[in-house]
Parts: C-alpha cells; sequence; structure tokens
C-alpha cells in the first residue's frame, strides 16, 4: 500500500497495540529491522494450534507492505529473508 510516509509508520504502530495484545493467537517475535519501521508476529490459526500464520509487516518511505507465510511448515526464517528481499525492491 502506499500512502504518506508518517501513516506507513503508524499502521505498524497501530498494528502493535491493537493486535499483540491479545494472547495466545498472536505472539510477537524477535527479527530484524527492516525499513523504517518494522512488526513480526506468528497468529494461530486453528484451536488444536496445527497452522500458525506468520507475518512481517514493514514501512519504507511511502509503503506499507504485509508479508506472510501460513501452515503446519511455516517458515521464520523464509519469511524473514522474503520481507528483506521485497524491502529492497521498494526506493
Amino acid at each position: 500500500y502506499f500512502m504518506p510516509s508518517e501513516n506507513a509508520t503508524r499502521l505498524i504502530n497501530m498494528t502493535k497495540s491493537m493486535v499483540l495484545p491479545r494472547p495466545p493467537k498472536y505472539d510477537p517475535l524477535t527479527a530484524p529491522t527492516v525499513g523504517d519501521s518494522s512488526l513480526m508476529y506468528r497468529a494461530n490459526q486453528m484451536t488444536d494450534y496445527s497452522s500458525w500464520y506468520y507475518a512481517f509487516d514493514f514501512a519504507k518511505g511511502d509503503t506499507w507492505e504485509e508479508v506472510y507465510i501460513t501452515g503446519s511448515r511455516a517458515d521464520q526464517e523464509l519469511l524473514k529473508d522474503l520481507t528483506k528481499q521485497a524491502a529492497s525492491k521498494i526506493e
């Protein structure tokens, strides 16, 4: 999504304040900073914890992106790599 840069960063902060305080479904994850502001978390999609949704949100300039991976074999390291690649394409 394209928006004024201050709104892109504000969206990351809003996600932090609204989504992450809702355990056990959402868990914040440690991740490298990507762009101007970023956040990585996982969400449980099933009541039996058999499927996870990993999301990496970042703001860079006037762009906000969410890269995610889901499924029983979702891989955090792959998500980090994909997010870094996506951020490197944004000027």
